[in-house]
Parts: structure tokens; sequence; C-alpha cells
């Protein structure tokens, strides 16, 4: 399997989260010096400061299509640096949903000012931890699958009041749940259902959001005959949310 990534800016991401608190004194006496312990690293600073593992990074388009392309890289993730820009990607989420992560810094936010009907074209995993483990919204009291992002946000009320029923709209309900569980975020954001792809050829369908990504921009139609695994899907999520 043949991975590459172009990085940039994270396109379906929100921004800090408002209100967020700055520290948390503990109570320590204005005249008390301060003690600070370094932090541990995170999994993935381990994993960057590991040669063995971390990614191979790219300054330049063509080298990175010639590792795409030519190179041997099993288990190796090939990152190119600002790629987003460099490869004329930018702006190519679905224009909806991009401005109001744009202008957002918490999903309730978010789902505010996209709106129910299109909340309710898209689909994805509802996510947030409780005691310690990551859970998802996925099925109803009565066991029925919800259909979209907007059923599961309204849902999102009953993790504040298991009796509570569904809020009247998705950024009601993702204000609530958020406020029961510390934050929501969603994984694997996409269309409901299949849509042709504006750059295909083939009559290729797909629930990305994306218009395009590398493999429609590689020089000379190369990347329609690479493998690849799927289009991917987009996270959206507040400060400290995620897993």
């Amino acid at each position: 399997r043949r991975t590459g990534h172009a990085e940039g800016v994270d396109e379906c991401r929100g921004g800090p989260a408002a209100g967020l608190a700055k520290g948390c004194g503990g109570g320590r006496a204005p005249s008390e010096p301060a003690m600070e312990r370094p932090s541990a690293p995170s999994t993935m600073e381990r994993l960057l400061a590991d040669p063995a593992k971390a990614p191979r990074m790219f300054e330049r388009c063509d080298e990175f299509v010639d590792a795409l392309i030519a190179g041997k890289h099993v288990d190796e993730i090939c990152v190119l640096r600002d790629g987003v820009r460099k490869l004329g990607l930018a702006g190519s989420i679905r224009r909806d949903v991009l401005s109001a992560v744009q202008h957002s810094s918490t999903i309730p936010e978010w789902a505010e000012r996209l709106g129910a009907r299109a909340l309710d074209e898209l689909d994805g995993r509802v996510y947030y931890w409780d005691e310690g483990r990551e859970r998802t919204l996925k099925r109803d009291r009565d066991g029925n699958l919800h259909r979209s992002v907007c059923e599961k946000l309204c849902a999102a009320s009953e993790l504040a009041d298991e009796n509570a029923a569904p809020a009247p709209t998705p950024a009601e309900g993702a204000q609530a749940g958020g406020r029961a569980t510390g934050g929501l975020y969603i994984a694997e954001l996409s269309h409901r259902r299949l849509r042709p792809h504006p750059c295909s050829l083939g009559g290729e369908r797909s629930r990305t959001l994306s218009a395009r990504d590398v493999q429609d921009v590689l020089p000379g139609g190369v990347g329609r005959v690479l493998p690849s695994w799927d289009r991917g899907h987009a996270f959206l999520g507040g400060a400290g949310t995620g897993s």
C-alpha cells in the first residue's frame, strides 16, 4: 500500500475552543515559586522522534511525486510539507462545510452555522469520552441506526439526560452533549450517499467531501493508476478533542 500525505492547513478542523482555560493555579500562594515538571512526550512525539518510524518529509513537489511512483515505501508515510498549498488543494473541501469550520471553534457552533438541512446530507462517527472510554453515538433508544450527522447531534442531548428527548436542533443537542462529556468530535465525515466525483473520467462515485485530492493533481494522470485505498474522509473537532 502506498500512502502519500499533503501537509498543510487542516481544512476541516475547528480553531481554539471558546473560553478555554489557559491554566489552573491549584491554590499556590503568589510568592511560592513555580515548580514545573517537564511533560512526558506523547505517543505521536515519540513516533516522530524514532528514525525508524518517522515520516519522510519532502519540500519539493517533484521529489514527492517521484517517491510515490517509484519509491519502495512499505509501511512508510511520505509527507509533502505545505503540500495542500503547493499542490493546489486549498479550498477543495465542500464549500459550505469549510466556511462553517472557518467561522467556528466548537462542534455546536459549526452545526449552527451549517444548519440541519446540510447536516442531514452528511454522515460520520460522532465520538465522546465516558469514564475514560471512547464511545460513539450510533443508535437510538430503540436500537435503530441514526441516519445522519444531524440525527446524531440531536440525539447527543441524551448524554446529558438519558430520559431527554432528542434536541430540536443539532446545535442544541451538540451543546448539551458537549457540556456533559467535555466535547464531541466527528471522524469519517463524508456525504451520506455516493456522488459522481468531479475529477473522475470513468464514472467513479464517492462519499468524500473533497472535490479533488493528491491522486487528481499528479502529473500525467499517473494518480489514476496508482493503488489507492479510498479518497478518505474528514475529521472535525475543537481544541482538546480527539483520541
